[in-house]
């Protein structure tokens, strides 16, 4: 998918989280995969992509003059 500059894929499965993601302007690569505490799930089983929020950090520090992509 496509989000502001930057190409990346955001799965979530089994419990666990990612991000990858490329900014070919600035030829910057950022991967983030998480897992879950059991806390983390709600009373329907459904949790956050934490991982994409790590990911939103991360990009700003290495990409700071970049649009930032946008939350899906």
């Amino acid at each position: 998918m496509i989000s502001g500059n930057w190409l990346l894929q955001n799965p979530m499965f089994a419990g666990q989280a990612a991000v990858e993601a490329y900014l070919p302007s600035q030829r910057i690569a950022i991967a983030v995969a998480v897992t879950y505490r059991p806390d983390a799930f709600d009373a329907q089983g459904n949790y956050r992509n934490e991982a994409e929020t790590l990911f939103r950090k991360i990009g700003a520090e290495m990409a700071p003059t970049m649009r930032r992509p946008y939350r899906p």
